[in-house]
């Protein structure tokens, strides 16, 4: 068991690692083509632009979620996540002590595709 589990974390890590690499690469690979734009069609771009508006027209209202919305999020996430868990612990339960309970299925038991005519010819 302990084995599965260093090989399993083993397995983890590498594959993050392997992840930021990528992520970080590509990254890179981006980065170095938006520099090598040529000039011209940048400053083509610039000058297409609008100029920024100097006024603004309409005051919006500034939207503030509540700390209490935020709480209660995140208290949903642990409920429906342990309720989740729970459900698989009383599965595994109910499947371990069935298991463990008398009634296994034995082959020899069941006779009923066995045919006595059939095994006796000669």
């Amino acid at each position: 068991m302990r084995r599965s589990v260093w090989k399993s974390l083993l397995t983890f890590v590498l594959v993050l690692a392997l992840t930021v690499g990528t992520v970080a690469a590509l990254s890179m690979a981006t980065a170095a083509k938006a520099e090598t734009a040529p000039a011209r069609y940048s400053q083509q771009v610039r000058e297409a632009q609008t100029p920024p508006a100097k006024e603004l027209s309409a005051a919006l209202p500034e939207e503030s979620s509540s700390p209490v919305s935020g709480v209660t999020a995140f208290l949903m996430v642990l409920v429906i996540s342990g309720l989740g868990l729970s459900l698989l612990l009383v599965s595994q339960r109910r499947n371990r002590s069935a298991a463990h309970s008398g009634r296994r299925y034995s082959p020899r038991a069941d006779m009923a595709f066995s045919d006595p005519v059939s095994t006796k010819r000669i």
